[in-house]
């Protein structure tokens, strides 16, 4: 849990380093000025953000933001045209209106500086703000939609706009885990392997922004046009020397965050699970899965078939209305991990569901949906720490509900072939299906898919039978 009290010091210390910038940037053009107040005005709006301050106490440093951002871009056109105007002292024209410029904007700092007193504000912030906290849970819930957005558009083209976009997305990601890590140190590496990427598409997106600006005031120095193009393709080569790296620096993020809030994840699902029905449950995991997945047709076959196995095997199985109700869940839920560019899909699946703050999930709901999921695809794993705190009761229920979850999605090859209808034949112990007239490797595929499930159901009719 984090406390506001924990980052007051670090507040005050913000907060004084943006009054004096304010007042040296009157005396100074030294970029680094600038780039102090940046990072000042940063750390306090993400303390802002963090403990959920009011629009007021947002906005005053919002103004602030919002005149530093303009002065930094431009302080980097003057070093770039600077350094260039020995090779073509035509840019002379340019480099005077860019620093009449910087004199207009550094002038509406300037009219900031009344309007802000430092004191005034850590009085008002202290006063609201002394007993809020925040929990772990709530910082994994932000860096998770920020991760959802990232790879919900992969893989990023080099369009301007879907740069700036990943730029914005990771440029959040990190400025949440820079504010944690002084309290975190695990952090520390996970952040500058982000600074590197962030960098590097910061300096593709002022080349993008220049070259814009250039074409619409000065499109007559085609020579600094193809320069800074040169320079933008050369940064996007590094980028894709990077990118790769992107989705597995994501992943650790949310995997190092979900390590540390596991206790507290537990207690808030418990609370919230209880408020909603099981019906409920299945509409918003429905929602969910609309969400997130593609071939819905396929994941509603997959919900049908599931129910009549479940009907007809139910009384062998033993099993009841709650297993029904884990049964279409796990469904509709099992293939959302194809959202995920890498990795196995049902592993993602079974990740996503375990740490969702939106499936309204008790935790042993969340395992056994999360492991039937799991389950429905490759080899039957059930790890050992889950066999550690569920009863072997749990385990036979996640065996027997995955199994009917595998032969109901071996009757689908997706778009391409499915089974329109089919019927059971038990006899003698044994369990066949009749699924019409299809191709051998839809057969193929349901035959070994519906394994688990025919050795069970011997298993369990042999028990009712009273021979085992």
């Amino acid at each position: 849990m984090y406390r506001f009290c924990d980052f007051s010091d670090e507040m005050e210390n913000r907060v004084k380093m943006v009054d004096k910038a304010l007042k040296d940037l009157s005396q100074s053009n030294d970029p680094e000025i600038v780039h102090r107040c940046r990072v000042s005005v940063r750390r306090i709006r993400g303390i802002l953000k963090l403990f959920g301050s009011s629009k007021e106490a947002e906005g005053r440093i919002k103004n602030i933001s919002e005149i530093l951002g303009p002065l930094r871009d431009i302080e980097v056109r003057i070093r770039i045209l600077s350094e260039r105007i020995e090779e073509d002292p035509t840019l002379l024209t340019v480099l005077d209106d860019l620093l009449y410029e910087r004199e207009l904007i550094k002038r509406g700092a300037l009219k900031i500086m009344p309007t802000f007193s430092g004191e005034n504000f850590l009085h008002e912030i202290r006063s609201s703000m002394d007993e809020k906290k925040r929990y772990k849970y709530d910082i994994y819930t932000y860096l998770y939609k920020r991760v959802a957005d990232i790879i919900g558009s992969w893989p990023v083209s080099e369009n301007p706009k879907d740069v700036h976009e990943l730029r914005i997305n990771i440029k959040k990601i990190r400025y949440m885990l820079e504010l944690v890590s002084e309290k975190d140190k695990k952090y520390e590496k996970l952040i500058l392997t982000l600074k590197n990427y962030q960098d590097c598409l910061g300096e593709i997106h002022d080349f993008d922004v220049w070259v814009e600006t250039f074409l619409e005031r000065w499109s007559q120095f085609n020579s600094l046009i193809n320069f800074l193009n040169e320079k933008r393709h050369s940064k996007i080569i590094e980028f894709k020397s990077l990118v790769h790296e992107i989705p597995e620096t994501l992943k650790k993020i949310l995997e190092t965050v979900a390590s540390e809030i596991s206790e507290e994840f537990e207690v808030f699902q418990e609370m919230r699970s209880i408020r909603y029905s099981r019906e409920k449950k299945i509409l918003m995991a429905q929602k969910f899965t609309e969400e997130f997945s593609e071939d819905l047709e396929h994941l509603n076959r997959v919900r049908e078939r599931s129910v009549k196995i479940f009907e007809i095997l139910k009384g062998v199985f033993g099993l009841n209305a709650e297993d029904r109700y884990f049964l279409e869940t796990g469904a509709l839920l099992h293939d959302i991990g194809y959202i995920i560019p890498y990795g196995k899909h049902n592993v993602n699946s079974f990740r996503m569901i375990s740490f969702s703050d939106y499936l309204p999930f008790s935790f042993r709901e969340r395992i056994i949906i999360a492991l039937m999921v799991k389950n429905h695809r490759g080899k039957i794993e059930i790890k050992n720490k889950f066999e550690k705190i569920l009863p072997k009761k749990e385990i036979d229920r996640i065996m027997k509900l995955s199994s009917i979850l595998r032969t109901a999605d071996g009757m689908d090859l997706g778009e391409s072939e499915w089974v329109k209808d089919f019927s059971v034949d038990i006899s003698e112990g044994k369990l066949e299906f009749r699924i019409g007239n299809v191709s051998e490797n839809l057969k193929n595929r349901l035959y070994k898919k519906s394994a688990l499930l025919r050795e069970l159901f011997e298993k369990y009719a042999l028990e009712k039978s009273g021979n085992g």
